[in-house]
């Protein structure tokens, strides 16, 4: 199947990204967080509407929104005082980005055309994990048909004290998504380190 005329190549969508306007700090974690080639993997394109969720500070928020461009939205969600988002959003420097403080997203349901979470489902889960279940069950909610989940996170192995390690299994991630009406489309192993002993 061909792409569409929305979708983002890694080495275009790289380019974009590799921008003076985007902060230095960001440009410089790139090589390691490989942006690009996770939106190509979660077939982020122009015009989408999407959310960030929990994002710490704001650094996917800010890919998303580039991403999806102009004519897209990212709600970026995290609760509480964010300093590091406030500078990041300040005089309205992505003008595609809503700010969401508070646990509900003020998207429709079947409106949103992903979700993304990077380093947080384990937070969830090593907490509560049926507040994860309820939580990713509400995103199944705001997602259209056929949307889609992306979830980064760090793998743990079964066995291991993976709240202390801020893990999770993969098994235990496939649960709680699956469990929420989920099917698994595709995994990537774009982000693995070969030293990681997990």
């Amino acid at each position: 199947a061909s792409k569409s005329k929305s979708a983002w190549t890694t080495q275009v969508l790289s380019a974009a990204l590799d921008n003076p306007l985007r902060p230095q700090a960001d440009r410089d974690r790139d090589a390691d967080r490989k942006p690009a080639q996770l939106m190509e993997f979660f077939g982020v394109e122009r015009g989408m509407t999407v959310v960030d969720l929990i994002v710490g500070g704001g650094f996917m928020t800010e890919v998303l929104s580039v991403a999806v461009g102009s004519a897209g939205k990212v709600y970026s969600q995290h609760e509480g005082a964010n300093k590091a988002l406030d500078e990041r959003l300040a005089n309205n420097r992505l003008p595609n980005v809503v700010r969401v403080d508070a646990k509900v997203i003020p998207a429709s349901p079947n409106t949103v055309d992903l979700v993304i979470t990077v380093m947080n489902l384990h937070d969830i889960y090593n907490m509560d994990p049926p507040l994860t279940q309820s939580a990713v069950k509400y995103l199944y909610g705001l997602l259209k048909p056929g949307g889609v989940l992306g979830v980064v996170d760090h793998v743990g192995i079964a066995g291991a004290d993976n709240a202390k390690l801020h893990r999770m299994t993969k098994q235990q991630a496939l649960e709680v998504v699956t469990g929420a009406g989920f099917v698994l489309e595709a995994e990537s192993d774009v982000l693995a380190h070969p030293s990681d002993d997990h």
